[in-house]
């Protein structure tokens, strides 16, 4: 009961932050929107009268599909690595150790190199990541290892990152590419569209509910192959779940970079703030959680300074704080 009216008061909590911090985002940037420019604006569709045409363009092109792109990048972050944690019993592992990440950069990488359009870019960034995670079941099958999986998917990230290294060395830095290469491998939301929103969403949001489906199957694989007395297939239940988690990995990263440390410390605060290490009680928790992390990231990030930072350079310095403050109340300990 007690557990319940916590994780309540979390739930509400949190969509009370992500409704504010999205109202703030909606007025960070250059152009300058004030909270009561935002209020008429809003006024204004509502009784159907006119407004200014550069403040809704602005609103509406630029902002709002960046606040859009951060909720459900950094819910799809979250959680596909609170169910990475699960199904490897391992509060230390994050879907970047399977490669799809790095692999994502590199496909990406390829595209830029070569002179591809921004929406190829996409398109190769996602078929490198689909095809670094089954190159990572191949290699694992054939290790015949527990650990195979964890063991193929570092090889793999390896491979990648020397991939992407090389390409870096390779590419023409006076026209843009290396520069285009480092940005996009440190993340960002600055080039996100409607069209991409439209795209990955609604995979997105599948996904994440099919996941929520199943967490109750997904929170039994922590007793190993004894789930099997619970009725749950192990072994299915468990592919099932790190397939859809790498996809979820594989479409954010696709639009919007690399974006460091969410799959890996999302989880853990979760689990602080709601005292419970199980994903049945945190998956929607981590998701929201999730969403306002990647929000308040990408908001440092363009008010900090003129020229916007990569979002990684925000999460990766948050993720520490955040790791550090975890580790230290001992919910890391399962690691060990």
């Amino acid at each position: 009961m007690l557990f319940n009216k916590r994780k309540n008061i979390v739930f509400v909590s949190l969509i009370i932050l992500i409704i504010l911090t999205a109202a703030i985002s909606l007025c960070i940037g250059n152009f300058k929107i004030t909270p009561s420019d935002l209020f008429q604006y809003v006024s204004a569709k509502i009784s159907g009268s006119e407004y200014d045409s550069s403040t809704e363009a602005v609103l509406l092109n630029i902002r709002l599909v960046r606040v859009v792109a951060a909720m459900v990048c950094g819910a799809a972050l979250a959680v596909s690595g609170a169910v990475y944690q699960t199904v490897f019993s391992n509060n230390m592992v994050s879907p970047d150790l399977l490669g799809v990440s790095s692999s994502a950069a590199c496909g990406a990488s390829v595209a830029i190199v070569l002179g591809l359009s921004a929406r190829m870019n996409f398109v190769v960034a996602f078929l490198f990541s689909i095809g670094a995670f089954a190159l990572t079941g191949i290699v694992s099958k054939i290790l015949k290892r527990r650990d195979s999986l964890l063991l193929s998917g570092i090889i793999v990230a390896g491979f990648a990152r020397s991939g992407l290294g090389l390409l870096k060395y390779l590419a023409d830095s006076e026209n843009g590419q290396l520069e285009s290469i480092v940005y996009w491998e440190l993340g960002s939301l600055a080039k996100v569209s409607w069209e991409d929103i439209y795209i990955i969403v609604p995979f997105i949001i599948v996904i994440i509910a099919g996941l929520y489906v199943m967490r109750w199957h997904i929170g039994a694989l922590v007793f190993g192959e004894q789930a099997n007395l619970l009725g749950v297939r192990v072994k299915v239940e468990k592919m099932t779940a790190v397939v859809l988690s790498s996809l979820l990995v594989a479409l954010t990263t696709a639009v919007c970079g690399v974006i460091s440390w969410i799959s890996l410390i999302i989880p853990l605060a979760s689990s602080e703030l709601t005292k419970s290490g199980s994903i049945v009680d945190n998956l929607s928790i981590s998701a929201m959680l999730g969403a306002l992390f990647l929000l308040v990231s990408d908001d440092i990030a363009r008010a900090a300074t003129t020229s916007e930072i990569p979002i990684s350079i925000m999460t990766g310095a948050a993720g520490l704080i955040v790791f550090c403050v975890c580790i230290i109340s001992g919910k890391a300990e399962k690691a060990k």
